[in-house]
């Protein structure tokens, strides 16, 4: 082997360690930023998580702070199943009143459905499940007597076991067929 041919041989073995070192080099920087990426995401991931944490902890000790305006607030706002049965009442009775003649300016109910029923009077038999509620209802006036007699006589008359428990009402000194200030005073029967 003479100089010549080994100078050529050195020098291709540099030029292919040169292009070797390249391509590592090229791979190497292509590997490490693909992992800054990854570490920069989960970097990212771990602030946010660590922000959600932090942000529990304070909604988790805002709701032991105000725990008290918490129950109250359960106390005052309650399940609308509840009072679904005063929507059958109000639809009902407004439906008598259409029929009849007349027209509702309020109603009111007296119930407590969270207390326990009232026992039953002495000399008579309790029905389980079932609960009194009274209700108030308060007319447009003035009314002729005949349309609020006929609007009393379906009330009483009706299916879903409403009785008249009071009337109140003047003469109207105008007209002498007709009243003001009714008011009529029911209560029902309802499920538990």
């Amino acid at each position: 082997m003479d100089a010549i041919k080994f100078n050529r041989y050195l020098i291709g073995a540099i030029l292919l360690l040169l292009v070797i070192t390249g391509a590592g080099f090229y791979y190497a920087s292509k590997f490490l930023a693909q992992n800054v990426i990854q570490t920069d995401h989960a970097r990212t991931d771990a602030s946010i998580s660590a922000d959600n944490v932090a942000q529990l902890k304070r909604l988790k000790s805002d709701m032991e702070q105000k725990e008290d305006i918490i129950k109250r607030t359960e106390q005052i706002v309650s399940d609308s199943s509840q009072y679904k049965y005063q929507d059958q009442i109000v639809q009902d009775v407004n439906a008598y009143a259409e029929r009849a003649g007349v027209e509702i300016l309020s109603f009111t109910f007296n119930d407590d459905l969270s207390k326990p029923a009232a026992p039953a009077p002495a000399g008579t038999k309790a029905i389980t499940g079932v609960r009194k509620v009274k209700a108030d209802i308060t007319l447009k006036t003035p009314i002729p007597y005949d349309n609020f007699l006929r609007f009393l006589i379906a009330i009483e008359q009706n299916l879903t076991k409403m009785q008249v428990t009071g009337v109140n009402m003047s003469p109207d000194k105008d007209d002498p067929r007709a009243v003001v200030n009714p008011a009529i005073g029911i209560q029902m029967y309802i499920k538990q």
